[in-house]
């Protein structure tokens, strides 16, 4: 008991408390990424265009990659350990069992689809000389994919928030 203690103490409760703040930072700047900063936007133009921009890079380099390398991570050890679970037909990793496993697999998803579909990206070619745009024509088909794959994202992320 002292031993798990000390251990708890030092080391785990550390890290333990550092993956829970740091999701809930991703959590906060894709939520400001996504309604404050577009809210802001409708109202004052074109001032905050490049703060959604480095927001959503953010996102995109700080919480969608570290979502894909928890996945690839996670299925590799449990192919490697032969940790498969049977749903159906099919053996899926172990780790998917647990429904925070297929929950940040959704929101992985959701992610990777937002990035795809990402305005802002798809306009840097065809902009018109207009810097961190959404408004070309392949942005605004892009649009209602993008605003569809943000909502299940949000949803997704506070789905996980109640495992905290």
């Amino acid at each position: 008991s002292l031993v798990t203690d000390m251990v708890w103490g030092r080391v785990a409760f550390r890290t333990f408390l550092f993956g829970r703040a740091w999701f809930l930072f991703t959590l906060l700047m894709f939520v400001t990424s996504q309604s404050i900063v577009n809210g802001a936007t409708s109202i004052q133009g074109n001032n905050y265009r490049p703060i959604t921009f480095a927001l959503r890079c953010f996102v995109y380099l700080c919480s969608m990659s570290q979502w894909i390398l928890h996945h690839v991570k996670h299925t590799v050890h449990d192919v490697r350990n032969r940790d498969l679970v049977r749903v159906g037909r099919i053996s899926i990793p172990e780790y998917l069992a647990q429904w925070q496993g297929w929950t940040s697999l959704i929101l992985t998803v959701f992610l990777i689809v937002m990035f795809f579909t990402e305005p802002i990206l798809q306009c840097l070619g065809d902009s018109g000389g207009e810097l961190f745009t959404k408004q070309c024509k392949k942005g605004q088909d892009l649009s209602f994919p993008y605003s569809v794959a943000s909502t299940g994202a949000m949803l997704t992320y506070f789905a996980l928030l109640t495992d905290l």
